[in-house]
């Protein structure tokens, strides 16, 4: 199961135990897959409701097995001066102008290797329709000479103009191998820059 369905299903099933408030924030954690054809009981119980805030338990059980719990918060509409949002949302397509993921994999399908095609002509449960498609073949917006130099400002400096400058559009990877989330950096070091099938690779070596 998408941990996205169980994620609404959770807030649906806490909501219809408040009234006249809306969701806050809700915090999960996953305790075991779910099965599909299993269906999945929601207990809720109540842990506050206050003047502003009213908080939920809930568990998620299949059969005798729980997979799930989650607090979740509510509050009571806030005032109208009250934003969240510091910036616009951009004007975007709506998805009945856009294809889907599936549509623009098909269109290059004959490019795909035989042994992908499987599985990316393959339908999802959930259709994804990208305002800015990430390319499946020829990336060719950022040259092959960026290929394992270090992320700093120096390279996103010397981006191409419409490049994104975290890779959002497919532009280009990037591998992490320290930071503070680290207990200790990977021990890698940069290989040969090779060029497979259309994609350009930095190698990654064992340090």
């Amino acid at each position: 199961m998408f941990g996205g369905d169980l994620l609404a299903q959770s807030l649906l099933a806490a909501g219809r135990t408040v009234k006249d408030r809306r969701g806050h924030s809700l915090h999960v954690s996953f305790l075991a897959p779910g099965d599909p054809t299993t269906p999945i009981e929601y207990r809720v119980r109540r842990l506050r409701d206050g003047r502003r805030f009213a908080q939920r338990q809930l568990s998620a059980w299949q059969g005798e097995r729980e997979i799930l719990i989650a607090t979740a918060s509510f509050t009571a509409e806030p005032p109208e001066s009250h934003v969240h949002q510091h910036e616009a949302m951009p004007e975007v397509p709506g998805p009945e102008g856009l294809p889907s993921e599936l549509d623009q994999r098909k269109a290059e399908a004959d490019r795909l290797r035989p042994e992908d095609r499987p599985w990316l002509l393959t339908e999802r449960a959930v259709e994804v329709r990208q305002v800015n498609p990430v390319p499946l073949v020829d990336p060719t917006k950022v040259p092959r000479s960026f290929a394992g130099r270090r992320f700093d400002l120096d390279l996103l400096a010397d981006l191409p103009p419409g490049v994104d400058p975290c890779g959002e559009n497919g532009e280009f990877h990037t591998f992490a191998w320290d930071g503070p989330m680290f207990g200790r950096p990977v021990p890698v070091r940069g290989g040969e820059v090779v060029t497979r099938e259309g994609f350009v690779f930095a190698d990654l070596l064992p340090a």
